[in-house]
């Protein structure tokens, strides 16, 4: 199975069973802390992937039931997440062919 965030859609990787290519949703780590009160949303001028401080980009997330959520990415990292996010539709939508 497909794993994404449901509160910010970050994709998190294959769980068991690894043949079963449809989504499920849990919480990646960061929004875990945001969500406990350990981290600030918008604290540091930081990439919420990776920490860079380099080519962020501002984006909007719904996360935790609050919309206009906003979190700065870099642009590698929102690179990766846009590629890993079309091809979980893509074998979803192969799956269910």
């Amino acid at each position: 199975m497909e794993r994404f965030c449901a509160w910010c859609g970050k994709y998190m990787g294959q769980k068991p069973p690894l043949d079963d290519k449809s989504a499920t949703h849990g919480m990646c780590p960061r929004c875990f802390k945001i969500q406990m009160g350990e981290v600030k949303q918008n604290d540091t001028a930081t990439c919420r992937e990776c920490g860079s401080t380099v080519d962020l980009v501002s984006n909007y997330y719904w996360i935790g039931g609050q919309g206009n959520v906003l979190l700065k990415t870099c642009r590698k990292c929102l690179d990766i997440n846009l590629k890993a996010s079309h091809r979980a539709c893509q074998l979803i939508r192969e799956a269910i062919k």
